[in-house]
């Protein structure tokens, strides 16, 4: 599964610009991994999760520009932080995942800019929700997870300007789908994973780009 240029891949799940890579999922322009899921830029790392930017860990998640950590997940200019998941630019926090430029919250996961939540995992600029987790700029939403900008759903997890759905996975800005993921403006999809600008599929996963497929693994430009 590849997404964006990826060039070649055993057993790899690529996403942007990935080199090379074995039993490896790779996100966007990732060097080089083995058994770790990296997303932008990353370097270098094992059986760690790295997206934008990160520098070095172990046995840790990292997404942009994390600057250390063990056995944590860090995404956007997190500082540092122990058994906690931080995303953008959070300064810190314990057994609390934040990620851009948090408060403060309570059993929560607060990721860009939230502004309270309990049992919730709050992602970016996310209003207020309970057992919901929001990303970026989501309105209102109960048993959901939303990331960016998300309208409303239930028992969906939304990312990114995503309108409605049921029982569906939406990232980045998705249309409408049942039992569905997509991440970047998908347009309709049953039981398939989309990412970004998929067009339709059924039981296909897609990320970027792809077109149309069945029983298929699409990303970005595969």
């Amino acid at each position: 599964s590849r997404l964006l240029g990826g060039r070649r891949g055993d057993n790899t799940s690529r996403l942007l610009g990935s080199r090379r890579g074995v039993n490896t999922s790779r996100l966007l322009g990732s060097g080089r991994g083995v058994n770790t899921s990296r997303l932008l830029g990353s370097r270098r790392g094992d059986n760690t999760s790295r997206l934008l930017g990160s520098g070095r860990s172990d046995n840790t998640s990292r997404l942009l520009g994390s600057g250390r950590g063990v056995n944590t997940s860090r995404l956007l200019g997190s500082r540092r932080g122990d058994n906690t998941s931080r995303l953008l630019g959070s300064g810190r926090s314990d057994n609390t995942s934040r990620l851009l430029g948090s408060r403060r919250s309570d059993n929560t996961s607060r990721l860009l800019g939230s502004g309270r939540g309990v049992n919730t995992s709050r992602l970016l600029g996310s209003g207020r929700g309970v057992n919901t987790s929001r990303l970026l700029g989501s309105g209102r939403g109960v048993n959901t997870s939303r990331l960016l900008g998300s309208g409303r759903g239930v028992n969906t997890s939304r990312l990114l300007g995503s309108g409605r759905g049921v029982n569906t996975s939406r990232l980045l800005g998705s249309g409408r789908g049942d039992n569905t993921s997509r991440l970047l403006g998908s347009r309709r999809g049953v039981n398939t994973s989309r990412l970004l600008g998929s067009g339709r599929g059924v039981n296909t996963s897609r990320l970027l780009g792809s077109r149309r497929g069945e029983n298929t693994s699409r990303l970005l430009g595969s």
